[in-house]
């Protein structure tokens, strides 16, 4: 293990170990076949800076095959760089999906028949991360024992990529919408929006029923006999369903799938819960996603399961960036 710094020195030339270090190796690297990028936050230019040495590195030998797996939470990557990774990396660019938790791995992981070659650290791939802040990182080479180890690296890998969707241009214009609305917001991982945001073109293309549409992440286990309790955050009763604190709301809702109609009572819990019985949800495989639409005072619905539609259900979890508490599901609401 070897220690990789980066920070400003006043009055010399700033150190940017960690930055030096990786070029050079994937200069010289004649033995690892596979590059995986893992980063909470990329910008543009710290994209630009490295990729013509990345470029330079698959090239370098056949066969050589490079991925990235890319975060969205709290907007801090750069729709910019995004752009630039899904045409130079046009199959192997990936996002995590936020409904996994927080994405916040950064590091280069380089992989030999014999070896793998980490560089890991507080490094995000950006500008500042690898060459103007206080950052600390380290190398690490592990035999293929360690790499495969119970709870190792391998399995650390697998879990990353079963939370991984592909890069499409679909979720690439979703993530850029809301990057520009939810600038003002707060970037952590607690409470990130209270408002509901306008539709745009890519929402639209997404091909969901727009306007005047809510969409709720379905938890894998719902509240209620069955799972077929569906609990709703506090905004979306007040905002979209116009529950009063402490009150019931009668709500008509049509079935999409099966054209079936049913009155159902909203509550207002002094446990400060809202809930909506839905039979569906207790025979729809998780995880899943239910889309509301409100027309004259009546309600259309659909649940989408990722085992029977991936992409429907990959484009509703993207549209929904709001959270209540860091641990409760993701929504949305849409004027």
């Amino acid at each position: 293990m070897k220690l990789l710094p980066t920070w400003p020195q006043t009055g010399k030339p700033y150190c940017t170990k960690y930055r030096d270090e990786l070029i050079e190796f994937l200069q010289r690297d004649k033995i690892s076949k596979t590059l995986d990028m893992y980063f909470y936050a990329i910008t543009k230019s710290g994209w630009d800076d490295i990729w013509p040495f990345i470029d330079g590195w698959q090239k370098g030998h056949k066969g050589r095959k490079t991925s990235i797996y890319c975060g969205l939470s709290n907007w801090v990557s750069e729709p910019a760089a995004l752009q630039s990774i899904r045409e130079q990396l046009p199959n192997t660019a990936f996002v995590i999906s936020r409904k996994k938790g927080v994405f916040h791995a950064k590091a280069f992981v380089f992989h030999g028949f014999a070896y793998a070659t980490c560089f890991v650290g507080s490094n995000n791939l950006s500008r500042q991360g690898f060459q103007t802040n206080f950052e600390l990182g380290v190398i690490v080479r592990l035999a293929r024992g360690a790499w495969s180890a119970p709870k190792g690296l391998l399995s650390w890998e697998r879990a990353v990529q079963s939370a991984a969707l592909p890069l499409t241009a679909d979720i690439l214009g979703i993530y850029t919408e809301e990057f520009n609305k939810m600038e003002h917001l707060p970037r952590n991982s607690g409470v990130v929006g209270r408002k509901r945001v306008e539709h745009g073109v890519a929402a639209k293309a997404a091909g969901l029923p727009l306007p005047h549409t809510a969409i709720l992440e379905v938890m894998p286990k719902e509240t209620g006999t069955g799972g077929s309790q569906l609990q709703i955050p506090l905004h979306v009763a007040r905002a979209f369903f116009g529950l009063r604190r402490g009150r019931q709301k009668s709500v008509t809702l049509h079935d999409e799938a099966t054209g079936r109609v049913s009155t159902l009572t909203l509550t207002d819990y002094p446990n400060i819960t809202r809930r909506l019985a839905i039979s569906r949800l207790a025979v729809e495989p998780r995880p899943c996603v239910i889309w509301f639409k409100k027309e004259n005072g009546k309600y259309r619905f659909d649940i989408v399961s990722r085992r029977k539609d991936p992409d429907e259900y990959n484009r509703l979890l993207m549209l929904c960036p709001f959270q209540t508490t860091s641990n409760s599901k993701h929504w949305g609401m849409y004027e």
